[in-house]
């Protein structure tokens, strides 16, 4: 059935018609259905939008976090760890656990000082400025604690000259006294010279050549130079204990560039040492000498070329000691030159000890060359201890006497 197109009427005296999807509209107004369905599309159409939006906002965002570089530089300027700085302390953690594993937890300073040993000044910045954020403020690992004396012992002198830019506005930077003990400890030259130039007295506390320690191998020519032509005191002690540790170019320069001299420390040491060399230099230009502790210290640690040249070279002589010490350290070449060659021979009570030690070629060494010591008291004491083949050897002895 066809509508009607009269106009109706509603109760507020507007005029209805009829249109021709059936819905009746106000005069100059949309009907509620209208409305509604109107309303409807436009929800479609943003969310249609809305829904466009999102994708191309995803699709931005996948492309940062799939660009490995964009992302690094982004996260670089966020408040939080760099990656470079994460990548070093995952690298470097478990070279330095093991090391201090007992206090690496615990250790205040330990990523600075891992930076600085590893001389990453990329990366000790960056730590720097960490330490600095209240987020990161607190966290004993990034403090910059005794980070002046690490430069110091490890020689960083790059990173020290960064340190002490940073002190003008960073008090909490401590320039500790005694520096310059520390950089001649570990021969920087570099960073004595820095240091005597940089800072004040407080650095140079109480240092000078008492500070090298002559057991390092590496040679201490450098600091002792250093030392010499900076006007530092010197004492005889240098020149002993450049000696006993075999530092043949330090002797040189002390005996050519100083008065000190040295004492028969420094031969004696240098001989107990095996640094034949040494005792050559002193014997053909110094006049101190030695006494018998070189040959005896000699002979205890097996140096027989050393003791082969005092012998020859040397009045000082040795005594009972020196065969008893080599003896006790099983050296049989040494007992057999000393046997043959000085008249000194070795304790009474020296076969029975090195009978009880079992050691047949050092036996036989003592009976050869020696002839001191009960034979018979001596094979009561390897039996007692079961040394049967040293047994034998003395059967053998006490037969042919």
């Amino acid at each position: 059935m066809e509508i009607a197109s009269e106009p109706q009427h509603c109760y507020d005296g507007h005029a209805l018609q009829r249109r021709d999807g059936g819905h009746a509209r106000y005069d100059g107004h949309m009907c509620p259905q209208e409305l509604q369905l109107r309303n409807e599309g436009l929800v479609r159409r943003h969310h249609a939008a809305s829904a466009e939006k999102q994708k191309a906002a995803a699709a931005a965002a996948l492309h940062v976090l799939t660009n490995a570089v964009l992302l690094e530089n982004i996260t670089e300027c966020m408040l939080g760890v760099p990656k470079f700085v994460l990548d070093f302390v995952r690298s470097m953690e478990p070279r330095y656990k093991p090391t201090y594993s007992r206090w690496f937890r615990q250790w205040r300073g330990v990523l600075p000082f891992m930076a600085i040993q590893e001389n990453d000044m990329r990366v000790l910045k960056a730590l720097y400025i960490l330490q600095q954020e209240p987020l990161y403020r607190s966290n004993p690992k990034l403090q910059f604690h005794r980070v002046v004396v690490t430069a110091v012992k490890y020689g960083r002198l790059e990173v020290l000259q960064w340190l002490h830019e940073q002190t003008a506005h960073d008090k909490q930077l401590v320039w500790d006294a005694w520096l310059m003990r520390d950089a001649i400890l570990n021969r920087h030259v570099n960073v004595m010279e820095w240091l005597r130039r940089n800072c004040g007295p407080d650095a140079m506390l109480n240092c000078g050549v008492q500070n090298i320690d002559w057991r390092e191998r590496s040679s201490a020519l450098g600091v002792v130079k250093w030392l010499h032509d900076h006007r530092y005191p010197f004492t005889p002690r240098e020149m002993d204990q450049a000696a006993k540790y075999g530092h043949l170019d330090v002797v040189q320069f002390l005996h050519d560039h100083r008065r000190e001299g040295c004492t028969a420390n420094a031969m004696d040491g240098a001989a107990a040492h095996g640094h034949l060399g040494i005792v050559q230099f002193l014997h053909h230009n110094r006049t101190e000498g030695c006494t018998t502790c070189a040959m005896n210290d000699a002979a205890q640690s097996g140096h027989l070329d050393v003791v082969t040249f005092l012998h020859t070279h040397r009045t000082e002589g040795c005594t009972e000691r020196a065969i008893d010490s080599a003896a006790m350290n099983n050296h049989g070449a040494v007992i057999k030159f000393l046997g043959l060659n000085r008249d000194e021979g070795c304790s009474p009570v020296m076969l029975l000890k090195v009978a009880k030690n079992g050691n047949v070629e050092t036996v036989r060494a003592l009976c050869e060359y020696s002839k001191r010591g009960c034979l018979v008291e001596a094979k009561r004491v390897a039996t007692a201890w079961r040394h049967t083949a040293v047994v034998a050897l003395l059967d053998g002895y006490i037969s042919d006497r």
